[in-house]
């Protein structure tokens, strides 16, 4: 992408400044400064590195064993990639989060699955989130989307 100029800036007595950006997108900033007659010129660069985010849902909350919960949400940050963006649905086993399915959220962002409990046994609770990974024309960093528990009661548990 082509570098184009954001604004000036003003230094204070010291020297110093500050450049408040919205953190919509990742972005590297170059900031320089021309010199003058007794003064070097100088530059640097600093990167603002965002992360993606998803609103989520689930429907119901409590379900038995053999029923289905439709997970939904959005998609926040923009621009979309032109296909849509992909969102990893995972859940949280034996303290890692593990991707179970993925799927493709609409040029609005909005995505949504349905996905069924069938090996349940007992009362558990299951933790979820949505993940939402870098993809080439997608201009935010991977990131999550908040967690939700749900519970599940299945049949009784055998021992043995």
């Amino acid at each position: 992408e082509a570098e184009q100029l954001e604004g000036s800036i003003t230094t204070n007595a010291r020297g110093r400044f500050a450049y408040a950006v919205e953190a919509r997108a990742s972005h590297t900033f170059r900031f320089a400064y021309s010199g003058t007659a007794t003064i070097l010129p100088v530059e640097n660069s600093a990167t603002l590195l965002v992360k993606a985010a998803s609103s989520f849902t689930a429907q119901p909350k409590h379900i038995l064993n053999g029923r289905s919960v439709t997970f939904s949400g959005r998609i926040r940050g923009r621009p979309l990639p032109e296909g849509g963006k992909l969102v990893e649905l995972q859940w949280l086993a034996t303290g890692e989060w593990q991707t179970f399915r993925t799927v493709r959220a609409g040029p609005d962002g909005a995505w949504r699955v349905r996905y069924p409990f069938k090996r349940t046994c007992g009362v558990q609770e299951w933790r979820f989130r949505p993940h939402i990974p870098g993809e080439s024309g997608y201009p935010l960093e991977p990131g999550n989307g908040p967690e939700l528990a749900i519970r599940v009661r299945g049949r009784p548990c055998s021992t043995g």
